[in-house]
């Protein structure tokens, strides 16, 4: 367990940067997306984070949960 305690942080990190920098392309992605590519790119969002998708109250970063592998 001495071992593998440190590996779970690191990847508990890990993911969490990585979740950070999908979610900040999204974000320079947004305003280039016609407003109904960016009505879809929220459902999708909000299906696969739970909430109202992407910059909504309940979206990514609300504290909704780990998204669905």
């Amino acid at each position: 367990m001495t071992k593998i305690d440190p590996l779970v942080e690191q990847m508990s990190r890990l993911r969490a940067e990585q979740q950070k920098e999908n979610l900040k392309s999204i974000a320079e992605l947004v305003p280039q997306l016609r407003p109904d590519q960016r009505e879809h790119l929220h459902k999708i969002l909000g299906e696969r984070y739970g909430g109202g998708g992407f910059g909504r109250p309940g979206g990514p970063g609300a504290g909704q949960g780990r998204p669905p592998q």
